[in-house]
């Protein structure tokens, strides 16, 4: 029985749909974190911040004022923003990870399951957030999410600079799971039935439902 499962596969393809879905299913709240994106009229994504699972939608209406526009040098009041759209790329905000994201993890410590969606992409590069995943996948409590394929963490290092080196860093977050005993399940749309049946079989065997 694996200890933890986490989903990756193409950007926008349903995974956190997916989860939530079979969480509800089984009547599971859980414990962590999940990311949501904040949508402008015209559909176009202009934040992400940590939010409590609690929180079922993957999409919020996007707000200047709570959610920051660095454009017009205005900050976000939400602690949970962690990027923000510009004109020419995205602005980083690795502290909230460190302000929402352990927050959220730590009232997670009584939880029968921690959802952690998503991982392995520019939250790495905070010492002190990574530490605390290395924390949580060692411990007792299984864990479900997303995992950033490693394709993508390629293109975010591109665009952060080498510097960065988040794609060696989801690497070792991915041998991590292994090692603590969680699998890793391909995603696509053309065959989530396997993937729902991943979920549910992991959910059932983790929490006896």
């Amino acid at each position: 029985m694996p200890k933890h499962l986490f989903l990756e596969g193409p950007i926008r393809s349903g995974k956190s749909t997916l989860i939530k879905k079979c969480l509800a299913s089984c009547n599971i709240t859980p414990g962590g974190f999940s990311c949501k994106r904040y949508l402008d009229d015209t559909g176009s994504i202009r934040a992400f911040g940590l939010v409590d699972p609690a929180d079922q939608e993957v999409d919020g209406v996007y707000d200047p004022a709570l959610h920051g526009d660095p454009d017009n040098g205005i900050a976000p009041e939400d602690p949970g923003i962690f990027l923000m759209k510009k004109s020419r790329g995205m602005q980083v905000d690795t502290d909230a990870f460190i302000r929402t994201g352990i927050k959220l993890l730590d009232v997670s410590k009584n939880a029968d399951l921690i959802l952690m969606d998503e991982i392995g992409g520019v939250e790495l590069m905070s010492a002190v957030f990574r530490a605390k995943l290395t924390e949580i996948l060692a411990g007792d409590i299984p864990c479900i999410g997303v995992l950033k394929q490693l394709t993508h963490a390629r293109t975010m290092e591109k665009r952060a600079g080498k510097e960065n080196d988040i794609a060696q860093a989801n690497e070792d977050l991915r041998r991590e799971i292994i090692e603590s005993g969680g699998i890793i399940v391909s995603f696509s749309r053309e065959d989530l039935a396997s993937a729902e049946k991943s979920i549910l079989d992991f959910l059932k065997e983790n929490r006896n439902v």
